[in-house]
């Protein structure tokens, strides 16, 4: 009876609704996307099984650099520093 005479505020209220339930499943969905990823990510880690030492490290480096004879060479450095 109500709904007979205003009729437009009714639509409304059952698009408010129907928006209202879209946007629960889409959050729902989110989650358990997110879930999901976090759970494979989990089981597939990135980093290799055994990583190198820091001797290998520092070596790999001081050869990047041009070597252990370059660096000592290095006497004296200089700094800009803009802010």
């Amino acid at each position: 009876m109500i709904e007979s005479v205003f009729p437009q505020q009714f639509e409304i209220a059952r698009a408010d609704h129907r928006f209202t339930i879209c946007v629960r499943y889409f959050l729902v969905a989110l989650v358990l996307l997110f879930n999901t990823s976090i759970s494979l990510a989990q089981k597939n880690p990135s980093l290799p099984k055994k990583l190198p030492s820091a001797e290998r490290v520092v070596d790999n480096y001081l050869k990047a650099a041009g070597g252990k004879k370059t660096i000592v060479a290095i006497k004296d450095t200089t700094y800009d520093w803009i802010v």
